[in-house]
């Protein structure tokens, strides 16, 4: 990878806190391997983020951005702008049995919260995520123009 990509703060998301450690969901960034979680540079901006700034202990569960892998670690040593994190499982996910809807100009995408709507021509989310694949159809719907009668 020539040039490393950060984890974004905002894709970071408490899933639990206990008193003495926290469990944290995370979608990694578009491209990102498994394979590039074993460099503590990547954290930077988290750890910038005083509100969800990584500490010894802390659980992660690291999702792939096309949801091709999710890895299980803890973090074992953070610094001001780094965290190392060991990496304890990687489990590969196979396609799935239906793939998400697309049309051509738009395509349902999986956002770990929801289901969003992307354009493809140039990968820009419409719109707010939906609870269900429907949903976001129906969306994808409303976004073509009709005649008004």
């Amino acid at each position: 990878m020539s040039e490393q990509k950060k984890i974004d703060p905002r894709q970071l998301h408490i899933d639990s806190m206990g008193h003495h450690t926290r469990q944290w969901f995370c979608r990694l960034p578009q491209g990102m391997k498994a394979d590039d979680l074993k460099s503590p540079a990547i954290w930077s901006r988290v750890q910038g983020d005083r509100a969800k700034a990584l500490r010894r202990h802390d659980k992660l569960y690291l999702v792939d951005y096309d949801e091709a892998f999710a890895v299980d670690a803890r973090v074992t040593d953070v610094t001001g702008d780094a965290a190392v994190l060991a990496l304890q499982k990687i489990i590969s996910f196979p396609e799935r049995l239906t793939p998400l809807f697309a049309d051509g100009v738009y395509a349902v995408r999986s956002g770990g919260d929801g289901y969003y709507v992307m354009r493809l021509a140039d990968h820009v989310q419409m719109g707010p995520c939906f609870g269900s694949e429907a949903l976001a159809i129906r969306h994808i719907q409303n976004l073509y123009p009709r005649a008004v009668v």
